[in-house]
Parts: C-alpha cells; sequence; structure tokens
C-alpha cells in the first residue's frame, strides 16, 4: 500500500509534458487519437494535432508513428517570400513555431510565419495555430518577467541617464508631434519613448 502511495506521488509531481523538437511545450498532455501521421493531444491549455516529424523519437516509436519520419531539407536553393522577396542558396537554421531562421549567401534572416509560403509552412512544420500559441507563450513570460523586475537603485542608473532632465525631445520640423527618448526616472523605473504633440 505505501508503494502505491509513493508512485501516486511522484506522478502528481512529475506531470507528463511533451516537448516538440520545435520547442513548445504541451504541459500534461495525453493522447487523443493517433491517425495518418498525426498525434492528437490534449494538454493544460486545449487540444492539438502534431505532425509526426515534429516529435520527439521516443514519442514516436511509443505511439507508432515510425522512425524514419522524413526530415525537412536543411539546403534549398531558394525561398520565395509572399510578398515576393527571395533568397538563394538558403541554409535551413532554426525552425520556430513562429518563423524559420535562415542563412543565405548574402546573409541571414528571421522570417515570421505570415512572410512564409503554405508549402514552406507545411514543409517546416510552421502552423497558424502553434504559432499564436507560441507568440501568446512568449509574451505571458516577458510579462511575467517585467512584472518582478524591481526599480534600478541609484546607483545602477546608467550616467547617461540619471534623471527625467536629461531628456532632449527631438523636433520634426514638418510635424505637429514630437519624438521623446526613452530615459530613466529617479526612481530608477525606465520609460520607453514616445511621440507627442508640441
Amino acid at each position: 500500500m505505501g508503494v502505491l502511495w509513493v508512485g501516486l506521488l511522484c506522478q502528481i509531481a512529475y506531470p507528463d509534458d511533451l516537448v516538440s523538437l520545435q520547442g513548445t511545450t504541451y504541459r500534461n498532455f495525453s493522447v487523443v487519437k493517433v491517425e495518418n501521421g498525426f498525434l492528437t493531444i490534449s494538454y493544460d491549455e486545449g487540444t492539438a494535432t502534431l505532425k509526426a516529424d515534429i516529435l520527439p523519437e521516443d514519442i514516436r516509436q511509443k505511439y507508432g508513428l515510425g522512425s524514419n519520419v522524413t526530415q525537412p531539407p536543411k539546403h534549398l536553393d531558394k525561398i520565395v517570400l509572399n510578398d515576393g522577396t527571395t533568397y538563394l542558396n538558403v541554409t535551413i537554421g532554426k525552425v520556430l513555431p513562429d518563423s524559420l531562421t535562415i542563412l543565405y549567401g548574402d546573409g541571414g534572416a528571421k522570417i515570421p510565419f505570415e512572410n512564409l509560403s503554405a508549402a514552406i509552412c507545411k514543409l517546416y512544420g510552421i502552423t497558424l495555430d502553434q504559432a499564436v500559441q507560441y507568440r501568446e507563450s512568449i509574451k505571458q513570460e516577458q510579462e511575467l518577467a517585467n512584472s518582478n523586475k524591481s526599480p534600478l537603485t541609484k546607483d545602477e542608473i546608467p550616467p547617461s541617464a540619471n534623471s527625467a532632465t536629461d531628456v532632449s525631445p527631438t523636433y520634426n520640423s514638418g510635424s505637429d508631434t514630437v519624438y521623446v527618448h526613452g530615459y530613466y526616472r529617479k526612481d530608477g523605473t525606465y520609460v520607453n519613448g514616445y511621440t507627442r504633440r508640441k
């Protein structure tokens, strides 16, 4: 009886999380359906249908999705974006739920899914639902991090921004607005730059 209790305690202490190859975490997941190379799961925030090629190898094997899932290519001759921009000799860097990071002949770029063609999104497993969910989780993490920040002490304030009186607005001669650069208040909080009327 004591062993059963320990087993239940361990299950509560270590919930099942699924982390996709794209880095998305599905907390407390359970499998709803396995069909045609897709795994449908329920998790803390709802349900999701995931392609086998974005699942870790152990999950693919456990649910019979095979280990020979075709991986998308790491190199492409070109990528043409929705706005017509063309990248040649492309190496795929990182695939995130909301973007694709690439290296190409003249440099690198992070391309948001909105700019990617439907074929490229499908090839790399980028979906609207996952992109929205990923961006929302990033936003929530940033808000949480910002809410936990304490104001800077006087010693932590950079010398170039010791008070609000050091702020010099930038005037645009042909406009009735002025841009005020970001600055630190005396209490150490930072105020982002903004545009205001003269």
